[in-house]
Order: C-alpha cells, then sequence, then structure tokens
C-alpha cells in the first residue's frame, strides 16, 4: 500500500493513497451537493476539479493534491472545514462499517478494482481528524 505525504501551509501528513483517494471523493460528492448556491467557491470548483485530473494522482505514493495553490485564504479553508464536517456526519451515519459495496460507489470503483471488505469508520475518522487538523492548524497561522 503506497503512502503520499498530504502538504498545507509548510506542514504535512503522511496518509495511505487509499485514504486519500476515498477522502477526496466523500469531499466531492459533499461540495456537489452545496453547489446548488449554498457555498459557492471558485477556488473549491477549481481544487476539485484539478482532483478529477491524472496530474493530481499520477501513480502510487505520489499523489499531489496541491493544497496550498488552492487553499490560499482563511474563507477557502473555513469551507473546506465545513465540507469535512459534512463528510464526518456522512460517515458516522453508516454505523461501524461501511459495506464495501457503498465504498465503491462513493469513490467510484466496481468491486474488481475496488473495496472487497467492510470499511472501517474509526480507521477513517482518524484519518478524517488528520487532514482536518491539518487545515485548521494552517487556518490559525493565517489568524497569527
Amino acid at each position: 500500500m503506497a503512502h503520499s505525504y498530504v502538504e498545507l501551509s509548510g506542514n504535512d501528513i503522511l496518509a495511505k493513497d487509499s485514504d486519500i483517494e476515498w477522502l477526496c471523493a466523500f469531499l466531492f460528492e459533499a461540495h456537489k451537493e452545496h453547489s446548488a448556491g449554498k457555498m459557492e467557491s471558485d477556488k473549491l470548483d477549481n481544487l476539485f476539479e484539478y482532483w478529477t485530473t491524472d496530474e493530481a494522482f499520477p501513480g502510487p505514493g505520489c499523489t499531489d493534491l496541491q493544497l496550498d495553490d488552492f487553499l490560499d485564504d482563511s474563507k477557502t479553508k473555513m469551507q473546506l472545514i465545513l465540507l469535512l464536517d459534512e463528510v464526518h456526519a456522512k460517515i458516522t451515519a453508516y454505523g461501524e462499517y461501511i459495506p464495501p459495496e457503498e465504498m465503491n460507489r462513493h469513490v467510484g470503483l466496481t468491486e474488481y478494482s475496488g473495496y472487497t471488505a467492510n470499511k472501517p469508520v474509526v480507521q477513517m475518522l482518524g484519518f478524517l481528524k488528520k487532514f482536518r487538523d491539518l487545515v485548521e492548524h494552517s487556518l490559525v497561522d493565517d489568524m497569527l
């Protein structure tokens, strides 16, 4: 299993590529649900559009989310934190595990190329917290 660094404002976390992949997919979903007018952000639109390119996910251990390029102001970071909160709610609603068919539906994978076992929600929440902490730390730095 490959790992990549997720960097923002001079700080980073090491994460499994598969964790980065599912989080991006869940964030993209949450953002699409808000695109009806509740949350407008060209920067988030551009970030999520970038995440759909091969440049963001060129291969194992090379994931580059380019957070610094798109999250360059406090407002955009706060909007991302709100989406992370929605992802948290969506994940916890499943209970202890998310079935593989649900993970594959969210991430856009098939049973042949994706998840084949239940995904423990507690593991997902652990990575979600690390990612949220990275964004919050950057937001605090903006305020200093």
